[in-house]
């Protein structure tokens, strides 16, 4: 897992790098690395998911969904920080092995604090990274979580 961590890490680095310049502003950083966010978030979630137990999974990604809605919760005012972003994962989850929860909360939050020196005090640019991340949590979750037909 944290190979995957440190590929996708770099990865959204690299995006952000590419297009930063002396007049490149926070919003545009935002939206080159905005295609990454989410694919590497969900790709970084479903790694987590599948080093656990095959009856385990269902219940991980319960969490991982919920903790994916309470990122989306950040995005509204000031953009947060990666240690606020983590600390909003880690209530997400209320399983006994939480270092590997922790593990996940930091993973994202090291996604994100890749970008966050360019977006910080900009909610329309944070807006954007943390709907990536939010969607990536609940597309890895999803495949997990039954789905209901509405009656």
């Amino acid at each position: 897992m944290k190979q995957i961590l440190l590929s996708i890490i770099t990865l959204v680095s690299l995006a952000g790098c590419a297009t930063t310049s002396q007049t490149t502003t926070p919003t545009q950083i935002a939206t080159a690395v905005e295609p990454y966010v989410r694919p590497a978030t969900a790709a970084l979630a479903s790694a987590a998911l599948l080093t656990q137990a095959a009856d385990k999974r269902a219940e991980l990604a319960g969490y991982l969904y919920a903790a994916g809605q309470i990122v989306y919760s950040l995005s509204t005012g000031a953009a947060p920080t990666a240690e606020q972003l983590k600390s909003a994962i880690s209530v997400a989850y209320a399983g006994p092995d939480s270092d590997q929860w922790m593990a996940i909360a930091g993973s994202v939050a090291a996604i994100y604090a890749g970008v966050y020196p360019s977006i910080q005090n900009k909610p329309d640019a944070a807006l954007k990274i943390i709907s990536g991340l939010a969607a990536g949590l609940e597309d890895a979750a999803s495949i997990y979580i039954p789905k209901t037909n509405p009656s």
